[in-house]
């Protein structure tokens, strides 16, 4: 008598390669590690701002400035606001605006036709990368005022504002980034997506600016993206409704409407 061996489970070679989000964001953060452009607008930012730092308080007389606690924090988002919105805006554009140069978005859609998908991991590595790139910048910075000026004797402290006014800027610098990240994937192009982020972030608030006085204009010009998200280390602007942390809620806001018509016009349109 003849006994048949039991049929053995064909197994699927794919089945534990399924495309999940996690896999998707670890790719697209894979795909933003290659990029030139990663590289050399994060070193920009970060040794741009460290090399302003350490001219600045190398520099500063100690007249008038040892008895200033604030005075490494203050000197501290003073000169990261002067680099970190045109690098942010122009890095986040070129993190989109690649996928359609290079062609790379094409591949990416073939294996995962989902746009919505893609577009959501995509916004979540860029969001990392900023976020990193930011902090770091940030920390830094304040880590070269402060030495500097604690080594020459100056009264700076170490306060829970300075965690807070840090985390603020680091903040600032993601949501400038992904405003330019959304705008290169709607507009396809890094001219257009560039000049259309800085008109966002420099003109809308110099226009709201010499258009003050006015209760509207006034309250139009505190909800602006930029003017949001520079709540949360600037306290000295006119408030956001809810102040630092409304700053907060409303820059959220401006960027969840910014994916939805960006998912909406990336799902429309050929790749």
């Amino acid at each position: 008598m003849t006994v048949l061996a039991p049929a053995l489970p064909v197994l699927d070679p794919h089945a534990h390669a399924r495309v999940t989000f996690p896999r998707l964001v670890r790719s697209e953060l894979i795909k933003l590690r290659s990029l030139r452009a990663t590289a050399w607008s994060g070193l920009i930012l970060v040794l741009g701002c460290a090399g302003l730092a350490l001219l600045v308080a190398v520099t500063t007389r100690d007249e008038g400035n040892t008895d200033a606690p604030g005075l490494a924090l203050d000197q501290t988002t003073t000169v990261v606001h002067l680099l970190a919105p045109l690098v942010a805006v122009v890095m986040g554009v070129l993190f989109a605006s690649v996928e359609y140069t290079s062609g790379a978005i094409r591949p990416t859609l073939a294996v995962t036709p989902r746009r919505w998908g893609v577009l959501g991991a995509k916004t979540v590595a860029a969001a990392a990368v900023l976020a990193v790139t930011s902090a770091l910048t940030a920390g830094l910075t304040f880590a070269i005022f402060y030495g500097l000026y604690h080594a020459r004797g100056f009264a700076v402290t170490l306060t829970a504002e300075t965690a807070g006014r840090l985390g603020g800027l680091a903040f600032y610098g993601v949501v400038l980034g992904l405003i330019g990240f959304l705008l290169g994937f709607a507009t396809r192009s890094a001219v257009a997506g560039i000049g259309t982020g800085l008109g966002v972030v420099f003109l809308l608030p110099i226009l709201m600016t010499l258009a003050s006085g006015r209760p509207l204009t006034d309250w139009l010009g505190a909800i602006l993206p930029e003017s949001a998200a520079r709540q949360t280390w600037d306290w000295y602007l006119t408030p956001a409704p809810g102040g630092a942390w409304g700053g907060v809620g409303i820059a959220l806001a401006w960027l969840a409407a910014g994916f939805l018509v960006t998912g909406v016009l990336f799902t429309r349109r050929d790749a």
